[in-house]
Order: structure tokens, then sequence, then C-alpha cells
């Protein structure tokens, strides 16, 4: 019988998403912080983390905020594992994939002046985000 642990778990996770370029300390790190919010839970508050994992709460805060890794080859990877994921989902339960475009991130103005045929019910609408930033 072969016992493998959640560490394990996850770096197998990793090289099977295609993540396996990242190297071993945000590996480290982000194992550390899943590990952390699968029993603890998670806040979104850097002790959490701290709690549960061997480091103290500022090396997860200085690693999301300086950590050293390309970002966009990680956005990448996620896109393309994200909709391989579904499309075998998909396939799988031959079901359709219906895609939900969110713009809450994008800031939202008033109607242009020059659509000559607004949508209906396209027009201004309120922006969370105002209230963060």
């Amino acid at each position: 019988m072969e016992i493998i642990t959640p560490k394990e778990q996850i770096r197998k996770f990793f090289f099977e998403k295609h993540l396996d370029f990242l190297t071993s300390v945000p590996q480290r790190r982000l194992q550390e912080m899943i590990l952390s919010s699968c029993v603890k839970g998670n806040s979104g508050k850097m002790t959490d983390y701290a709690e549960t994992g061997p480091v103290h709460r500022t090396t997860y805060s200085h690693f999301l905020s300086k950590g050293k890794w390309d970002d966009a080859r990680l956005e990448e990877t996620q896109k393309r594992e994200s909709f391989q994921t579904v499309t075998e989902l998909a396939q799988t339960n031959r079901t359709p994939v219906f895609v939900c475009i969110d713009d809450t991130v994008l800031p939202k103005t008033k109607p242009s002046s020059k659509a000559k045929r607004p949508t209906q019910g396209a027009g201004w609408h309120y922006s969370h985000l105002e209230d963060v930033l």
C-alpha cells in the first residue's frame, strides 16, 4: 500500500497542470498556502497561512507582492488548462459550453452619444471597483 501525502498530491497536480516551470520556492509557498486554506479556511489574511505554515506571515506577503515567477506563462497555462478541462467535461457529458463574459473589472461610463442604436439595458452600470479604489 502506498501512502501519498497532501504535499505530494499538490506537487503532482502542479506537474499534471504543466505548472512545473515554477521554481521550488514558488511551488513550496503555493503548496503551503493551499494546504493552509484546506486546513483552516481562508479569510484573505496572511495570518491564516502563518498559523498553519512553517514561515512568518510576512514571508507570504512578500512572496505574493514581490515573488519572482513568469506571470504571463502562469496566466497562459491557467487559461489553457481551464479551457481544456471545460471542453473535456462538455464532451464527456455531451453538453454545450456556455460562455459568460464578466466585465466587472472594466470601468463603466455613460452610453456613448455616438451609438445609433444603444443596446437596451446596456447603459451605465455601477462599478463595484470604484468603492475599493
